[in-house]
């Protein structure tokens, strides 16, 4: 799945970038590109240890994933980067394979580094003036994109609520089935043992006159048994 989302996606930005011009741009797409697909056959090569150490191998997938995300945002523009919703998807994904307290983590780092992308490119994109000192640039910033970047923010963290609660209501519903269908399978074997412990033959029939079952006994009259 990784795969093919890395494909649509970021191939054809890298494609979209090259038809533009913006070849630098378009080639550390394709960078990350092969990246992912480099990691992804590493991944199946590392099978057997994936099975034993699944917490590990999930939690460097992540790391991994954000570390591509944060090259992609940062080369295509930061604070105006077509692909910021890269950490979104990241964020419900580590929601979905561990859990909310992991995705809440994964927002705020992901928050982290967006914010020191956006300022890093300001910096490169507006370099301090003469005298400006470092909280001249803050300034600066804040009057560029403070807006946006609050609400970006401000979405890393509903969405890893979101998902971190919709996680756990289907955690929590897969576990009721579980005991549900164990339930049911301690139902059918009560319901087996007294039928066969009984005296008397019973024969059970659906609603078209066919046998569904008969206890041993019954067997026994119908000079079926043994």
């Amino acid at each position: 799945l990784r795969v093919i989302v890395t494909t649509i996606l970021l191939g054809s930005g890298a494609a979209i970038y090259y038809g533009k011009g913006a070849r630098t741009e378009a080639f550390y797409l394709a960078v990350v590109v092969a990246a992912v697909y480099f990691l992804s056959l590493v991944y199946l090569l590392l099978t057997p240890l994936v099975s034993r150490y699944q917490f590990v191998f999930k939690v460097t997938q992540i790391v991994f994933d954000m570390a591509l995300a944060s090259v992609v945002v940062y080369m295509t523009g930061g604070r105006t980067s077509p692909f910021i919703f890269l950490y979104v998807l990241i964020i419900i994904y580590s929601s979905i394979i561990l859990n909310k307290t992991v995705s809440y983590i994964t927002a705020l780092t992901s928050g982290i580094i967006y914010v020191l992308i956006v300022f890093t490119r300001m910096r490169l994109e507006m370099p301090p003036e003469a005298g400006h000192t470092l909280w001249d640039s803050i300034s600066m910033w804040g009057e560029v994109g403070l807006v946006s970047t609050y609400f970006h923010l401000t979405g890393f963290l509903l969405i890893a609520i979101l998902a971190g609660y919709l996680s756990e209501r289907f955690s929590a519903a897969g576990k009721e089935l579980g005991e549900s269908e164990r339930s049911l399978e301690m139902l059918r074997n009560l319901h087996e043992y007294i039928l066969q412990s009984l005296t008397s033959g019973v024969i059970t029939l659906d609603l078209q006159g066919k046998i569904i079952s008969v206890n041993k006994t019954g067997l026994e009259i119908l000079g079926l048994g043994s």
